[in-house]
């Protein structure tokens, strides 16, 4: 039974890292999805400027 035990704490141990990487993964995908929109709307804004310069 002991053993089992440990055996079930060293699983769990490394079950948490794991439950870490796809986390930090996610949050790099929602920061690269916030950059790519913040991109999107300054280059929105920059041509709506050169649309009113040109009419």
């Amino acid at each position: 039974n002991i053993s089992s035990n440990k055996s079930k704490g060293g699983f769990s141990s490394e079950s948490s890292l794991l439950s870490i990487i796809p986390w930090s993964v996610c949050a790099i995908q929602y920061l690269l999805v916030i950059f790519w929109m913040c991109l999107l709307l300054t280059v929105s804004f920059l041509l709506l400027d050169v649309i009113v310069t040109v009419l």
